[in-house]
């Protein structure tokens, strides 16, 4: 297989590793999204802690917020550019959250490591813009 076929297969690896991970994450049990997860996963959160490693603390992050939702959930990945050397995997993403009550953009960046036979989110980052009026303004 030349070394472009092998991108473009692991970039439609990843993406269905994504999908999949938006419907586990839609059924609000974090067990669910536990398999996505490589044991260390480094992550920095819009949730305190804002920064931690471990997949079981990051689900456990995730019930916390789960069980504070009525209603169902939804994540989209939008404009996603994604970028693949190798076993690793980088995903550039604005995040859109549906809770039913709410409707929220979080930009995301994703690192993948591929495994013996899957791809694992290996870190996550998700950020919010500070809402304009608290940026202080530019001066030269």
């Amino acid at each position: 297989m030349t070394r472009l076929n092998e991108a473009v297969q692991s970039a439609q690896q990843i993406e269905a590793v994504l999908k999949a991970w938006a419907k586990a994450a839609a059924t609000k049990d974090a067990r669910n999204m536990r398999p996505f997860y490589a044991d260390d996963v480094v992550v920095f959160d819009i949730f305190p802690p804002l920064a931690h490693q471990g997949a079981e603390g990051h689900c456990a992050v995730w019930q916390g917020w789960f069980d504070k939702l009525d209603g169902p959930i939804s994540f989209e990945l939008e404009n996603a550019v994604m970028q693949v050397n190798g076993d690793l995997g980088t995903v550039f993403c604005i995040t859109r959250i549906n809770t039913g009550q709410t409707h929220d953009l979080v930009r995301t960046t994703l690192v993948l490591s591929k495994t013996d036979e899957d791809w694992l989110i290996s870190h996550v980052h998700t950020s919010v813009p500070l809402p304009v009026e608290l940026v202080p303004p530019v001066t030269h």
